[in-house]
């Protein structure tokens, strides 16, 4: 255990499922690491997930004998002026700076990637229960998606799940090919009909309808064709969404590309995404990014790096 007076970093990853929390010592390596519930648009302002976080935090401060001298939040669903505003106003009310009793950064969880790869510049695509993508070339970024899934979400587990859904649905009442998601779909939720279906679907979250995504791989391993050409399409928005940072940033030759996310940890989009990477930017460094809060971690020794050196005489 390093002397408690080097201080310590904490890196937290808030998606949609999960929220990772990782605390790291003043040489980069792992000293605590605590999980706990994920956060949507939805839930920024709830106060049974603050007080869950406060929750994880505080396991995670357990496994460290030392001071936190900075710390970044990554959250999911921080993408407006009034996203920013509440999670700071919960982060205040909850607590959670009280616990800390240091600096505390927030960002979207999609800009503490490229940080975990240790790298400023590059390309990430981010597919989870959601979905988004971002980059940043000569101090410029650009984001595609991750606008939620009413208007985004394209590729993500949450709409690989309602394609499934769908797919099941119109395998059963006829209005398209037979799959055996009909019968996973029904198996899955206890329904037998696509009625019970409705039922049992009704007000479901997005994780929920994410989990369904699962069903999708299983089908496909077992040659299931229309599952073949659920994963197929995910794979080729992926693309797209990768394509549209690169063009925006006009990224060319060697870069970066840091994939992350459960579809992409659990290795259910990689070769189809890979392939045509490989196509069409042969140059390209692909990277699996399965802990993004170390990314935070790091982000966080390096704010704290330049709020020290500005405080120099």
């Amino acid at each position: 255990m390093p002397k408690a007076d080097r201080g310590f970093f904490l890196g937290a990853d808030c998606g949609a499922t999960k929220a990772t929390v990782v605390i790291i010592d003043s040489k980069g390596e792992i000293v605590s690491l605590a999980e706990g519930p994920g956060t949507t648009h939805e839930t920024l302002e709830s106060k049974e997930f603050w007080a869950g976080m406060v929750k994880v935090i505080s396991q995670a401060l357990h496994g460290c004998r030392g001071k936190i001298k900075y710390a970044c939040f990554g959250m999911a669903g921080i993408d407006t002026a009034n996203d920013m505003r509440a999670a700071k106003h919960w982060m205040s009310k909850s607590g959670m700076e009280a616990l800390l009793k240091c600096p505390i950064d927030i960002f979207n969880d999609i800009q503490i990637v490229l940080p975990a790869i240790g790298v400023t510049e590059g390309v990430v695509a981010i597919a989870g229960t959601g979905s988004a993508f971002y980059g940043v070339r000569n101090g410029k970024n650009a984001k595609a998606g991750g606008l939620d899934c009413v208007l985004t979400d394209e590729g993500s587990a949450y709409d690989i799940g309602v394609t499934a859904l769908r797919a099941a649905v119109r395998s059963w009442d006829g209005r398209g090919h037979k799959t055996m998601l009909e019968r996973m779909v029904f198996a899955k939720t206890g329904a037998s009909n696509g009625f019970e279906l409705k039922d049992k679907m009704h007000g479901s979250s997005k994780s929920v309808i994410a989990s369904f995504a699962k069903l999708v791989s299983e089908a496909e391993a077992k040659g299931d064709n229309v599952a073949k050409k659920i994963l197929d399409s995910a794979g080729t928005e992926c693309v797209m969404g990768i394509n549209a940072v690169i063009k925006r940033l006009n990224f060319s030759g060697s870069f970066d590309i840091a994939l992350t996310g459960k579809l992409f940890s659990k290795g259910v989009l990689n070769e189809r995404v890979r392939a045509n990477l490989d196509q069409n930017h042969p140059q390209v460094k692909i990277r699996i990014v399965k802990e993004p809060a170390i990314g935070a971690a790091k982000l966080a020794m390096d704010l704290s790096k330049q709020n020290k050196a500005r405080k120099k005489p």
